[in-house]
């Protein structure tokens, strides 16, 4: 629980200011952990804000690619 508090807080400070490749990649990382642990809604609203995110960004191609790409899996899950 906490560690979803803390991607939260880490996501909207993210909006403010352009986020740091590394941050994304965390982001991912937590909301894959989500999945395989069958708490597919909160995946999905981790993705969902890191989607957000990613649209304010230009380029970052293969991150927007893989968030989708596991966006949809967490729907199908």
């Amino acid at each position: 629980m906490l560690g979803i508090v803390f991607v939260l807080l880490t996501t909207v400070q993210a909006a403010a200011q352009p986020a740091p490749q590394d941050e994304v990649k965390d982001a991912l990382a937590h909301a894959e952990a989500l999945y395989y642990a069958a708490r597919f809604s909160d995946s999905i609203a981790l993705l969902a804000r890191i989607d957000d995110l990613l649209k304010t960004q230009p380029g970052k191609q293969p991150e927007k690619i893989d968030t989708k790409l596991r966006l949809a899996l967490a729907h199908i899950g």
